[in-house]
């Protein structure tokens, strides 16, 4: 359905709304998985009543707001009207909602992060930015996200099971990826 309304607007977000939104959070509030099932696990490993948050608080407000813009750009498309503004808003509100998957990440690394491990992590995320920015133009797709699980794996709590944190590495390496191959191709455009 994201994609028809997609074809018949032209635009793409109502599908990268599915995809980044909907499914992550679908999957950590109603379907039982090791993701949804660690949020009622604290990080001394005890049961908690209330489970962890995967939104930030804005996230749900903005998505709310990309939400309308695509609606009233749809409706306005429809009547034939100009519906740039409505379309510029709800992309702007839309690349400022965080990922449920992103919030649960970064809670789970600041709340499992001690002073020496977030010097280290600092560190590996200066190497990755080196890497990214030079020696990976050279590699193959397999061997740069080789690279980039391995850091993730580092961050890693090593009390949990390892495929626990497998759907988070696998959106997060695919995105850095993705949006790392996308940032190449706009600057050889410019180029």
């Amino acid at each position: 359905m994201a994609e028809r309304i997609d074809t018949e607007t032209g635009g793409s977000a109502v599908s990268d709304l599915y995809e980044r939104l909907y499914v992550p959070t679908s999957t950590y509030f109603v379907h039982a998985n090791p993701a949804s099932l660690l949020r009622h696990v604290t990080p001394d490993g005890t049961l908690t009543e209330r489970p962890s948050d995967p939104w930030t608080r804005r996230s749900p407000v903005r998505l709310a707001d990309a939400c309308v813009g695509l609606v009233a750009g749809a409706i306005a498309h429809v009547d034939g009207a100009p519906n740039d503004l409505f379309v510029a808003y709800a992309e702007a509100h839309h690349a400022r909602t965080m990922t449920p998957m992103v919030v649960v990440t970064a809670k789970g690394l600041t709340r499992s992060l001690r002073i020496v491990q977030l010097l280290d992590t600092v560190r590996d995320a200066l190497d990755l930015r080196r890497y990214l920015a030079g020696p990976a133009n050279n590699d193959p797709r397999e061997v740069r996200d080789a690279r980039i699980r391995a850091m993730y794996a580092r961050l890693a709590d090593p009390d949990l099971p390892p495929d626990a944190l497998k759907p988070v590495y696998d959106y997060l390496v695919n995105r850095l990826i993705d949006d790392w191959a996308d940032d190449k191709v706009s600057n050889a455009e410019v180029a």
